[in-house]
């Protein structure tokens, strides 16, 4: 999936403002069930923000941008709490794809039974 297609509009349009007034933004992506830990990265322009965003292939994602420079380790995981994340809209922006089932034995098995219903959900 390309997860740049999760972001809205008014994302792009409150991430420009953001670039504008500070000269980056700050992003961390987070890979739920993955067993390993995230990383971040600090860019200047959206093109450089979608192309990230866009590379990442992971079934569950959590991307968090903030507004500004880079965070230490311990602001950061502040910053990560959802209860911060909530109480601080116009300093982050927060997009998650998270799942909880990845699997069904029946498509698994007989995929041409949902041949009709895949295809008409992703046109």
């Amino acid at each position: 999936m390309n997860y740049s297609q999760l972001f809205t509009d008014h994302h792009v349009a409150t991430l420009q403002d953001w670039l504008m007034e500070n000269g980056q933004l700050f992003i961390h992506f987070e890979f739920p069930h993955s067993g390993g830990s995230g990383f971040s990265y600090s860019v200047s322009s959206l093109e450089q923000l979608k192309s990230l965003v866009s590379k990442q292939s992971h079934d569950e994602i959590e991307i968090f941008i903030f507004k500004g420079k880079p965070l230490n380790d311990e602001e950061l995981d502040k910053r990560l709490e959802r209860q911060w994340l909530y109480q601080n809209v116009s300093e982050a922006l927060y997009i998650a794809v998270l799942k909880n089932c990845n699997y069904h034995e029946g498509y698994e098995k007989s995929p041409e039974k949902y041949k009709d219903a895949v295809v008409a959900w992703f046109e």
